[in-house]
């Protein structure tokens, strides 16, 4: 097991494909390793931020096309299009489309009805991919950056603790985004 880490981790494509997979699941985690591989010299910077993008940008756009595909299926535009709150959120989301996918992409909770709303309720696409591009862009350099500059600013410090504030960093993230959700979420959708 440890040969096979330490022969991934000579590989800066194979890191980077990690990556992407990793943002399917825990997109923050996907940056913040980004950053940290990138600062022990495993991934090049761009390589990382990269990574993390499309792996961000890839699994917001396959939201948008799981609404896309429940609009095919009788049982699935039923379901879901019947509700009176996926009915609100489309109608909420049809007006300032790229400002309300942006405030979707920051709020915790709101990604995913919000990304499939719009692929159910078929609302621009090209719209989609640029607002879904401007706010990946601008989290992905946010949190990359700062991970990274903080990490070289007490490199000596904290060589090998580093690892260790990544659950610290998801934390904190969490709660920050969690507050902001509880203020905003109800001025947003009602």
């Amino acid at each position: 097991m440890l040969e096979t880490l330490l022969a991934i981790s000579q590989q800066p494509l194979t890191l980077a494909i990690l990556l992407v997979l990793i943002s399917y699941l825990l997109e923050d985690v996907a940056i913040i390793l980004a950053a940290l591989l990138a600062l022990d010299g495993y991934l090049p910077i761009s390589w990382g931020m990269t990574a993390a993008f499309i792996g961000i940008w890839s699994g917001d756009l396959g939201l948008y096309g799981l609404g896309r595909l429940a609009r095919r299926y009788q049982w699935a535009q039923r379901y879901v299009a019947s509700r009176p709150r996926v009915k609100q959120f489309g109608s909420w989301l049809a007006d300032q489309l790229l400002v309300k996918i942006l405030i979707c992409r920051l709020l915790p909770g709101l990604r995913f009805p919000g990304y499939v709303a719009c692929g159910l309720y078929q609302l621009s696409l090209a719209t989609f991919c640029l607002a879904i591009s401007l706010a990946t862009l601008a989290w992905t350099v946010l949190i990359f950056a700062g991970f990274y500059l903080f990490g070289e600013l007490f490199e000596g410090w904290f060589e090998h603790a580093k690892w260790g504030l990544i659950p610290i960093a998801l934390l904190l993230i969490w709660w920050s985004r969690r507050k902001s959700q509880q203020t905003m979420i109800k001025e947003l959708v009602s």
